[in-house]
């Protein structure tokens, strides 16, 4: 019986096809947050059965032993195939969002778009795309519960922890998919931020600032609040408006990342044989239909305490993580997990330098000053809807 589902901008309106497996996994793997069930020792996980292919190498020991009960839930049996008769909303390119009995439902590795799960050389070395694997699966799902429980209440991750299974292959190597319930998909970075500025760009020009070009923002102009304001008041009410959510924003983002580096996480930040990872950056922030911002992608996280030797030391990875996030909110390319960023014609861009210089101040603040539980902006809806009408199509 086909399928359909109708778009939501919180949640993308770009659709994809998918389809049941036609021979099921053995079991769907069901996390248990209590130590119930049957135990998973990720020690037995981290070895690579097939030395051509480069896995994720985490630069962490094992996790601490996760307990799954194995059912016969099948209605996570799903994987992209372009003649499938269930439609998904597209998310990245090796995962998608679900509704399953009124949940969304995000499938993290079910197919590399429509090709799978193909092999791809990067710098040398081969390794494959479109799924998950056991350790990066298992780190999900553990990370995403501990840091939630050291955040509380006072901010939501976007997804919450389900399980995993393993997709029938005769393959060496078991391609994973991680099952999670979510609450939405749209990214700060390229979504949100590009959606606002595409926006601004209809709005009447400013007046000129004293930015000269994009190397003035990248010294990050000043640190004094009391001139930034003045600069930001001489725009329109509109761009003020604006301001006021890219403050929000970058002070969110700050309060997040210094959370997580008090309670000793790293977010994904470390260097392997596939190269510099770091998760830490605009796009691993999902908006909420009220402006708020929840965190996600922690399938390469690690605690210090569990950090294994590697080229960067604990403070090293912690200003790295700081200094990416920074400069991805001020619009550098500095992190391949960030859209390029658009910037705008000589007649907005003073709008524009002032907008990101503002976000990458207050994330500055928010690390300095961490505040978790702060309430958004009043009347950002309308605003946000337009913004994610802009982005519609874009694929994050």
């Amino acid at each position: 019986m086909k399928e359909t589902i109708k778009g939501n901008l919180f949640f993308g309106t770009k659709k994809v096809k998918m389809k049941i497996l036609e021979k099921s996994p053995s079991y769907f793997y069901a996390f248990q947050k209590e130590k119930k069930g049957k135990g998973f020792q990720e020690t037995q996980i981290e070895e690579q059965p097939n030395e051509k292919v480069v896995l994720p190498k985490i630069c962490s020991k094992p996790i601490d032993p996760l307990h799954f009960i194995e059912e016969k839930e099948e209605r996570y049996f799903l994987i992209k195939d372009r003649d499938g008769d269930i439609e998904a909303l597209a998310s990245g390119i090796r995962s998608a969002i679900v509704p399953i009995k009124n949940k969304w439902i995000r499938l993290k590795g079910c197919g590399n778009n429509y090709d799978r799960f193909p092999l791809l050389s990067i710098d040398g070395e081969t390794t494959i795309r479109g799924c998950t694997f056991y350790n990066t699966a298992s780190r999900e799902l553990y990370y995403t519960m501990k840091i939630q429980e050291q955040l509380g209440d006072k901010m939501k991750l976007a997804n919450k922890p389900i399980g995993f299974f393993v997709y029938p292959s005769v393959s060496s190597i078991d391609k994973c998919c991680c099952v999670m319930e979510t609450i939405g998909d749209r990214r700060l970075s390229a979504h949100v931020l590009y959606g606002c500025e595409q926006y601004l760009a209809t709005l009447k020009p400013p007046q000129k600032l004293p930015f000269k070009n994009r190397e003035t923002l990248m010294l990050l102009l000043t640190k004094n609040q009391d001139d930034l304001f003045h600069q930001i008041h001489l725009f329109s009410n509109e761009i003020k408006k604006l301001a006021t959510l890219y403050g929000y924003w970058g002070f969110l983002c700050g309060s997040f990342l210094k959370t997580l580096h008090e309670h000793h996480f790293n977010w994904g930040t470390y260097a392997d044989k596939l190269g510099f990872h770091c998760n830490a950056h605009p796009n691993n922030f999902v908006i909420l239909s009220d402006g708020q911002l929840a965190p996600l992608d922690f399938d390469m996280a690690f605690h210090y305490d569990k950090m294994l030797e590697n080229k960067y030391s604990q403070e090293e990875m912690i200003t790295l993580e700081y200094n990416c996030m920074l400069l991805s909110l001020a619009g550098e390319d500095c992190n391949g997990g960030v859209n390029d960023i658009c910037w705008l014609s000589n007649d907005h861009l003073d709008g524009q330098l002032a907008l990101r210089q503002y976000l990458a101040y207050s994330f500055m603040k928010g690390y300095d000053q961490p505040q978790l539980d702060v309430s958004p902006p009043k009347g950002c809806d309308d605003l946000l809807v337009t913004f994610l009408h802009y982005a519609k199509e874009v694929i994050a």
